[in-house]
């Protein structure tokens, strides 16, 4: 092996980077080592930079106990993160561990036994909702309904929808949907028929509810802003992407369907074999460029 790509979380700095690198090499790896941004690699792994220039897409990674979300844009043969924002205390354990201590209060919160039999009965209704899911801790049997993994969601996606929120506003995104909104019509959709498909999400809700006064274009015009960066792309990373509602609200928050055509827990390490393509010149390269392009040398801000 002459070289290697790692994939790094996105708001690692420098002083990180150089940790990763000096721990790779005393593992052995090759010196020829490169690092790819963890979102950067999903929106390879997705084709984004390969078919239209513009595109601008929300990449959400969502584990078991973190959450990141990015904003990467393919524009003039480069792909460049606009900015990433994280949440190290939310993922899909919080659901795990709410639908835990509503299935075997008995057990005690943080029984390991406990929530696995939660975490495979949330699997299983995400994969194909119905019920009752037998969910087994130790000697204890319960069913686990949807409307009991329904009822601890709001918490999971009260947190998500205010990250995202932040995000929002830190980036100029104009939401197709309020974020709480699309949060709460998302959990509610779950109750109306055994879950809902983004599809049928954003055919439910049509266009987002008109709001008083004039469209954020022209908000943004008069106090001499640009325009809102509208999200074109919703690539999914990581296994808890795929939980119930998750992509239900992700379409009704920016209007666009979430891509399925790389599994979650594939995508970064796909997106990291195509990098190592770029470099070994056996796939089209394109320039990966770590936060904003400066207004002057590409003639625009970008994202807008």
């Amino acid at each position: 092996m002459d070289h290697a790509v790692l994939t790094v979380p996105a708001d690692w700095g420098p002083s990180r980077h150089a940790a990763v690198l000096r721990a790779a090499r005393a593992a052995g790896l090759p010196d020829a080592l490169r690092l790819l941004q963890e979102p950067v690699a999903a929106a390879l792994a997705h084709g984004l930079g390969a078919g239209l220039d513009g595109e601008l897409a929300l990449v959400v990674d969502i584990g078991g106990g973190t959450t990141d979300v990015s904003l990467v844009q393919a524009f003039a043969g480069a792909l460049e993160l606009l900015g990433t924002i994280g949440d190290a205390a939310l993922g899909g354990n919080d659901v795990d561990a709410a639908l835990a201590a509503r299935l075997f209060p008995e057990a005690g919160r943080g029984d390991p036994a406990a929530q696995s039999a939660a975490e495979r009965a949330k699997i299983t209704l995400s994969a194909g909702p119905g019920g009752p899911v037998a969910a087994e801790s130790g000697q204890v049997a319960a069913a686990c309904m949807l409307s009991d993994l329904q009822a601890v969601l709001p918490p999971f996606f009260a947190a998500l929808a205010a990250l995202l929120e932040e995000f929002g506003t830190q980036h100029g995104i104009g939401w197709a949907m309020e974020p709480r909104v699309a949060a709460e019509r998302a959990v509610a959709s779950l109750g109306e028929g055994g879950g809902e498909d983004p599809a049928q999400a954003l055919g439910r809700s049509g266009a987002a509810p008109p709001s008083p006064g004039p469209p954020p274009q022209a908000t943004h015009a008069a106090w001499g802003l640009p325009p809102p960066r509208r999200v074109t792309r919703v690539l999914c990373v990581g296994q808890a992407t795929e939980m119930l509602g998750v992509h239900a609200f992700l379409a009704l928050l920016t209007g666009v369907r979430p891509s399925v055509g790389m599994p979650p827990a594939h995508a970064v390490a796909a997106g990291a074999a195509v990098y190592a393509g770029m470099l070994l010149g056996s796939v089209p390269e394109l320039e990966i460029v770590e936060g904003p392009f400066a207004a002057a040398p590409h003639g625009r801000t970008s994202g807008f």
